[in-house]
This record gives structure tokens, C-alpha cells and sequence, in this order.
């Protein structure tokens, strides 16, 4: 025989709601009399969805916002593909085709939950144990969407948002910017070695993003990889940063020095830059260092990158190795010169690679004034040292 399961809640609401009938003036006339069953409210839809039965809307989740057309773009890194976005994600990839992997951009309105909070969850998802309000602040900081943002990195066990799944030796990298006018929380997961291999990728996605109309996106996109451009709300946007460079390591610019060469004039602070220097007759060729935990990606993919945005052909493992070296910070760095394609302006680059750290010098400006401070360039490269 069918039984009707009825929560104990429901029922001891039922026996209330009778008794109340009883216990009320002319209860008896009340049963005595026939009465025909009217239904209130609507009818039930038994194909409906938990949204539409309780009329929710997104609305109704005021601290996540959901992307629209206009306001950020952004470039959708090589290798990687987009993601169905959610009421929490309003840009969400697959990381280097690997379903372990993802990354995914979320926006809060005020400070959602306060920095210490998210970066002790994310610790909790990585089975790492909290850090100390004091640890939080020592985290190293840079600018994003022209906002000091904390960045990340978190080795351990992953067990996903709701403690639900399990992998062993995974990286986070994740930037936070926690601010009373709105947040936002860049987050990338997967197995360490992946996440390692793809962090330059995530680098590039984070500086991709930028805010204008539609001249505005043109003109960047000329800039960046010629990928998928993606749209999130304008309103959530209070700057822009760099295009496709890395970020600073946890040292930032205090964990180096130089010597300025001769006519070089220190430009202004500038986001993922430890420093920028202004050179030539009239300023217009820029040098500037990066530096990034790890290999930031590897030496092949920095340089293809940066020919890459010169509009060159990649250059093969062969090519790489004949490239010249100078020597920076006790070790050797390698040296590319790349001509932009149809001439006009130049890059000089030097990447070195260390077990802890990479360094990345990079010059850029119209040709002749660029191949007129080659010299002073290299002499640069070899004064850097660490410490100040």
C-alpha cells in the first residue's frame, strides 16, 4: 500500500492549525456544514524548476553579478576554453584542456566576507592550515583593475568549494581585491605541475582584463593574443593594468637593485613592475623589470609571447639556444631582439631563469632609439643583483 511520508514539521503545523479550529467560536457549526475544497495560490507546477517554484531570480543574489554585454573585455588565454559562466563565475575557463584544472573570476559587491576570511578559505580548500591576520597583511601586494590586490599561491590537497573533491598535490594561484565599493577574485586550481606550467597563462588572463567601449577593446586587443574576447559588467571595473605582464614575486621591488645608466630616468610606478626606467633623445623608449615565482611559464613561452605580440612567428627550441646571453644575478640570461612585423618599433628582451624566481627585462620603443641604447640595456641586465 502507497504511503504518504509527511515531515514531522508539516504535521505538528496540521495538529496546530486543528486545534485552533477547535478551540475557535463556532467550530462545531463550521464542521457541520458541507464545504467544497477551493485551492489558494497558484497552481503547482510539478515540471518546474527550483526557480521558478520559489520565484527566484538572479536578482535576488545581490553580491554575485552576471556578465553583460560591454564594460570588460578580456582575452581568453591560448590553449585554454571557456566555461559556461554562473551566478557565481562571470568568466570561468578549463585550463590547458584539462578537466582537473579551472579558473574562473568572481565579483562581489562590497568586501565579500573581508580579505582574511577568503584567503583562509581558500587555505581550508587547499588543506592548508589559516594564516594569521598579521600573515594575511605580509602577503605580497600588487595593483589590478588600479586597486591593490593580494596575490596567492597555495600548495596542498584540493577538496573543491564544498569539501567534495579530492586531489592531492595541487596548486592555487588566486589574486584577491577586496574593497568596500566591490570585490573580485581571480582563481586558478589543478595539479601543481600543470597549474606551474599554465601560471604565466594566468599572468596574461588577469592583465587581459580592461575596461572601455568598443574603440578602447579594439585598440587593446591589437595589443594581446587575438583570442576570444569576453564582456563582464562595466560598474565592476575601477582601472586597468598591463598587458601580458608577469607578476612581481613575493619579494617585490625591494628584493632588488641597479645601476641606471647614464640618461635613463626612473618612470612612474607601474602594476607587476619592479621598476620602470624612460630612456632616449626624447623618452620614448621604456625598460622596465619583472620577476615571478617559479619559471614563470618557462623561457620558450616568454619569448614566443613577446614575438608573438610583435607580430613574429614562434621560435623553435634551435633558435632559442643560439640566442645570445648576458650575464644577470650570478647566472645567464637570454637575449632576443624582435622587430615588430612591417617595422616601425622594436623589443630587446632578456628572461632569466632561476630555481626560485624568474626575471624578465624588457625594452620597447621606436626602433632606432631602442638599437641606440642596446649597450646601455646590457649593462643594465648585468648591474641587476638582489637586495637593495
Amino acid at each position: 500500500m502507497h504511503r504518504t511520508h509527511i515531515h514531522p514539521l508539516q504535521s505538528a503545523l496540521a495538529a496546530s492549525l486543528l486545534a485552533l479550529a477547535a478551540c475557535s467560536p463556532g467550530a462545531d457549526d463550521a464542521f457541520a456544514k458541507e464545504r467544497v475544497y477551493q485551492p489558494i495560490g497558484t497552481e503547482v507546477q510539478w515540471g518546474a524548476t527550483t526557480a521558478e517554484r520559489f520565484r527566484l531570480d538572479r536578482s535576488d543574489f545581490k553580491g554575485a553579478r552576471a556578465p553583460e554585454p560591454g564594460g570588460l573585455h578580456w582575452t581568453t588565454p591560448q590553449g585554454w576554453s571557456e566555461l559556461p559562466t554562473t551566478s557565481m563565475r562571470v568568466a570561468n575557463f578549463r585550463v590547458a584542456g584539462d578537466e582537473r584544472a579551472e579558473c574562473y573570476l568572481t565579483v562581489l559587491a562590497g568586501e565579500g566576507g573581508g580579505l582574511d576570511a577568503n584567503v583562509n578559505r581558500w587555505r581550508t580548500q587547499m588543506a592548508a592550515a589559516p594564516l594569521s591576520p598579521q600573515d594575511v597583511a605580509a602577503l605580497p601586494r600588487i595593483e589590478w583593475f588600479g586597486l591593490p590586490s593580494v596575490l596567492v599561491e597555495i600548495d596542498g590537497t584540493w577538496s573543491g568549494m564544498s569539501g567534495d573533491k579530492s586531489g592531492a598535490d595541487f596548486r592555487m594561484v588566486g589574486l584577491l581585491l577586496v574593497d568596500p565599493s566591490g570585490s573580485k577574485f581571480l582563481k586558478m586550481v589543478g595539479p601543481r605541475e600543470l597549474v606551474a606550467k599554465e601560471q604565466q597563462r594566468f599572468v596574461e588572463l588577469a592583465a587581459s582584463f580592461h575596461e572601455g567601449g568598443q574603440d578602447d577593446h579594439d585598440a587593446h586587443a591589437a595589443n594581446v593574443a587575438p583570442d576570444a574576447q569576453r564582456t563582464m559588467p562595466k560598474d565592476a571595473v575601477h582601472g586597468a593594468i598591463d598587458d601580458g605582464m608577469p607578476m612581481p614575486s613575493a619579494g617585490g621591488s625591494s628584493s632588488f637593485a641597479w645601476t641606471a645608466p647614464a640618461g635613463w630616468t626612473q618612470g612612474p610606478e607601474k602594476a607587476m613592475r619592479e621598476v620602470t626606467f624612460l630612456a632616449g633623445g626624447k623618452r620614448e623608449v621604456e625598460c622596465y623589470v619583472t620577476a615571478l615565482g617559479g619559471d614563470g611559464g618557462g623561457l620558450a613561452s616568454n619569448l614566443n609571447r613577446w614575438r608573438q605580440q610583435m607580430g613574429r612567428a614562434p621560435l623553435g627550441a634551435d633558435e632559442i639556444d643560439a640566442l645570445s646571453k648576458v650575464a644577470m644575478l650570478g647566472a645567464q640570461a637570454t637575449v632576443v631582439e624582435i622587430e615588430k612585423e612591417g617595422g616601425g618599433d622594436m623589443v630587446l628582451g632578456a628572461v632569466c631563469l632561476q630555481p626560485d624566481r624568474s626575471v624578465f627585462v624588457k625594452m620597447l620603443g621606436p626602433k632606432a632609439a631602442v638599437e641606440a641604447e642596446r649597450a646601455a640595456f646590457l649593462e643594465f641586465c648585468k648591474s641587476i643583483r638582489s637586495g637593495r
